[in-house]
């Protein structure tokens, strides 16, 4: 017997969280929890990285961190699901670049490029955020780049940023199996 549809359901993503607001790394830790309580399957996740808020500079600084994540949802229905999460654990938006208790961005997608007006795959500042590249990096270094064709580490070899990112430590998370 010939399978009729060989293709996978299964995506990998890699997803950046980030936080600011009031316990930051808690804020992280909670919704790596709470993605796996709404099912989702996480494989891997980064260490915490710390940077300087990017627009508006009087708040504190942010914590991020990546995760590899194995879904088969489509772009748009992982966004909603996200959203959706976001406001479950409280994130209330204010203002373009402003302070925030967590943000998830789905950063790239196995094979996916996509853009419409709600949704950009590969993020749009991927390339120039060292607090989304240096911890995908770490997640995932063979992760190829869907519109560079390279990995992630054949593109970190040749990759400089403006701004910083200063690795911290890594959380102690379990993951479902």
């Amino acid at each position: 017997m010939t399978p009729q549809n060989t293709r996978r359901s299964e995506i990998f993503y890699i997803l950046g969280l980030g936080s600011n607001l009031p316990i930051p790394e808690r804020n992280i830790e909670n919704a790596i929890i709470l993605l796996q309580k709404k099912g989702f399957k996480i494989l891997k996740y980064s260490s915490f990285y710390l940077s300087e808020p990017a627009g508006y500079r009087d708040q504190p600084i942010f914590v991020n961190l990546t995760l590899l994540l194995q879904t088969d949802l489509k772009p748009l229905k992982l966004l909603k699901k996200i959203k959706k999460i976001e406001k479950e654990m409280g994130r209330v938006k204010t203002f373009k670049n402003g302070p925030r208790k967590i943000d998830i961005d789905i950063l790239l997608g196995e094979e996916v490029f996509f853009k419409d007006k709600k949704l950009k795959i590969p993020h749009k500042n991927f390339l120039k955020r060292p607090f989304e590249f240096l911890p995908s990096l770490e997640v995932s270094p063979d992760f190829i780049h869907p519109i560079q064709k390279k990995t992630l580490k054949e593109i970190g070899e040749r990759i400089s940023f403006k701004i910083k990112a200063v690795k911290s430590i890594k959380p102690e998370i379990t993951l479902s199996s």
